[in-house]
């Protein structure tokens, strides 16, 4: 009875969906080492060094998104069957999201430097450090917004349009880095702030 039970269970899982939110959370951990290859590549320590500071920043952003986007996983699939009522709810967690994700980021570019002051960074990394936190605190309220959508997307079980996106930014995010990060002959070479830089463009397309 229970090996039954357990068998159907195991087939009303939708596999195709499943293996599509595995792919969308494995390949940008792939190319995380990509970036760390980068960073690497840089004359000295102080790339990793002011890098390692968006640590806090990214859990701060994270619980709020476990609590506000997640939820929203929930309330769109009860309104599925009704469009009216579905487009509504994508309109208004779109704006509630890109709302609040605005204001983290501008309380974030406008006090970052005295946060830095505070927790007692190298003098020296203060200014670079603030720059990049405001650059990639633009970047992930692009990212997050691109994120709900996707969330729109799984909802509605459009793997392939899922797979064209996160396909789109993996491919400009390589070009982006191998041009503005790398330590190629023909890149820019602009440290850390190219990364920021990349984790924008791509997402705000």
């Amino acid at each position: 009875m229970m090996k039954t039970t357990t068998i159907q269970s195991l087939k009303r899982i939708d596999y195709k969906l499943f293996g599509t939110l595995l792919i969308l959370g494995l390949l940008p951990t792939i190319y995380t080492t990509v970036r760390i290859f980068f960073l690497g590549s840089m004359p000295g320590d102080w790339g990793y060094n002011i890098a390692s500071q968006l640590a806090w920043v990214n859990v701060i952003y994270e619980v709020i998104q476990e609590a506000l986007i997640l939820p929203m996983f929930y309330f769109l699939g009860k309104s599925l069957a009704n469009k009216k009522d579905f487009a509504n709810k994508i309109r208004t967690g779109l704006a509630l999201t890109a709302g609040i994700y605005t204001a983290m980021s501008l309380l974030l570019i406008i006090f970052i430097r005295p946060m830095l002051v505070f927790m007692s960074l190298q003098t020296d990394l203060i200014g670079a450090t603030a720059t990049y936190i405001r650059l990639e605190s633009i970047g992930l309220t692009f990212s997050t917004s691109v994120k709900f959508l996707m969330l729109v997307l799984i909802t509605m079980k459009k793997e392939s349009y899922l797979f064209l996106i996160l396909g789109g930014q993996m491919v400009m995010s390589v070009i982006l880095d191998t041009f503005l990060v790398s330590g190629l002959s023909f890149s820019l070479q602009i440290g850390v702030n190219g990364i920021a830089l990349t984790n924008i463009l791509p997402e705000s397309v």
